[in-house]
């Protein structure tokens, strides 16, 4: 039953793999939270982690929405 409950927890990554995974600078991700262009879990003040599939699905729609306002 634990590996069914590991399985259904969200990866939550932090600011330096989120910046690896997308290619930019940790501090250009800061910038994404605080413009809320990227959703972060709260774990204290200080401490920040970010859920993969909700930040795929974030950027996938804004390149999509960038590409398509690219072709116009």
């Amino acid at each position: 039953m634990r590996w069914l409950q590991e399985k259904m927890q969200p990866l939550l990554v932090s600011t330096k793999e989120i910046a690896v995974r997308y290619s930019a600078h940790p501090k250009t991700v800061l910038k994404w939270v605080r413009a809320k262009v990227l959703p972060v879990v709260r774990i204290n003040k200080r401490c920040i982690r970010f859920n993969v599939e909700v930040c795929d699905k974030v950027m996938n729609h804004r390149t999509a929405i960038s590409k398509s306002m690219s072709n116009e």
